[in-house]
């Protein structure tokens, strides 16, 4: 677990010898105050950027596959996929078991699959068994689905940026001393 925001300025401000921010003064800052604020807030950026995937920012998410839908979006906060984590999920409503997904190129989708897909409208064809990666906006899913079948898979996330006091960083309080000196 990280560190609030509260917490992180106040140790660079305890390192500058200045005065700490409280609950109550935290959201009206000016001069150093709000420099370390920013401060703070850059040096988050910075280590987020600094390599990907952070185990620290791996989440795991949920969707309902739409019948006869191939392609889908990724979340706002997306980064980059866990391409081995792509997963039907048993559902005995369906009469289903669960099932890896293969990554499998674009390209490939585009050559051998693409035209049973969009063929199969408007029922779809059976569970998927292939994922691939769609241009710059998400993912797709072949065979196209004929049930609404729930697909789990792991990605990595763009933290927002911390505001309030009380906002916690995801790096692990174990890292402040980089957060707090920005190196």
């Amino acid at each position: 677990m990280g560190s609030t925001y509260l917490r992180l300025c106040n140790k660079v401000l305890q390192r500058l010898n200045e005065v700490e921010l409280t609950e109550d003064t935290f959201e009206d800052t000016r001069g150093i105050h709000s420099t370390v604020k920013t401060a703070v807030n850059d040096a988050i950026n910075t280590v987020n950027s600094y390599k990907s995937p952070w185990y620290f920012n791996a989440c795991e998410t949920q969707l309902i596959l739409t019948p006869d839908q191939e392609e889908y979006y990724w979340k706002d906060d997306f980064v980059f996929a866990d391409w081995n984590s792509f997963q039907i999920q048993k559902d005995i409503s369906l009469n289903s078991q669960s099932r890896y997904l293969k990554k499998i190129s674009k390209e490939e989708w585009y050559e051998y699959l693409r035209d049973a897909d969009t063929n199969a409208e408007p029922d779809g064809i059976r569970m998927p068994t292939y994922v691939f990666e769609a241009h710059d906006f998400g993912f797709g899913v072949s065979p196209s689905p004929d049930k609404e079948y729930t697909l789990k898979y792991r990605y990595y996330i763009t933290p927002a940026e911390l505001s309030a006091f009380d906002d916690v960083t995801t790096i692990p309080t174990r890292f402040d001393h980089i957060i707090v000196t920005g190196k």
